[in-house]
């Protein structure tokens, strides 16, 4: 018979904290290297130090700082590639201080904190749309086409009412009537 260990309840709210604490220093805004990254783990590290939290449960929570960290932004990363490139600030950090779920493994369950980010009405119709389209959330997918649609469509719209207007008020780019000057 095969017995799968889980981890203490002590050590899942080191994990938790230690992901809070990452949430609290709002990666969603850089595009990490490694350099950063262990500056990163330096200065939430010295976050945690601060907290008024016995010594031992200090260094368990410690101990999670790297991994916490690492998994948080290579989900950050995954998210990141499926919004357009000039999109930086669709995801903020409050919204993951808020949002993300644990797995029992201490592993951020990224099919129900997308749920919940999308459940929080936080994001932008279009973005909403984007990450219930890669989680596979059909029915938030089906309730939201129905507001993107329109938006496009009245941007469509929008832009075309600009070029227009922009073709009015430009002498050069004027249709010019060819046959009446040839004919």
């Amino acid at each position: 018979m095969v017995c799968i260990s889980l981890q203490s309840l002590l050590d899942l709210c080191c994990i938790r904290i230690a992901y809070l604490m990452w949430t609290s220093r709002d990666v969603t805004k850089r595009r990490l290297k490694k350099v950063l990254f262990d500056e990163l783990v330096d200065a939430v590290s010295s976050d945690v130090q601060v907290l008024p939290l016995p010594e031992k449960t200090k260094a368990r929570i410690l101990k999670h700082v790297r991994p916490a960290g690492s998994h948080l932004l290579s989900l950050l990363s995954l998210w990141h590639f499926t919004q357009p490139a000039n999109s930086q600030k669709w995801l903020t950090g409050d919204m993951l201080f808020e949002c993300v779920i644990l797995n029992t493994d201490g592993l951020i369950n990224q099919r129900k904190t997308a749920k919940k980010i999308l459940s929080s009405r936080m994001l932008d119709n279009v973005f909403a749309f984007r990450l219930a389209c890669i989680n596979f959330f059909e029915k938030e997918v089906l309730k939201l086409w129905i507001l993107v649609k329109e938006y496009f469509l009245n941007k469509l719209i929008l832009e075309g009412e600009q070029a227009n207007s922009f073709i009015e008020r430009s002498p050069l780019l004027r249709s010019i009537d060819l046959y009446e000057q040839y004919y």
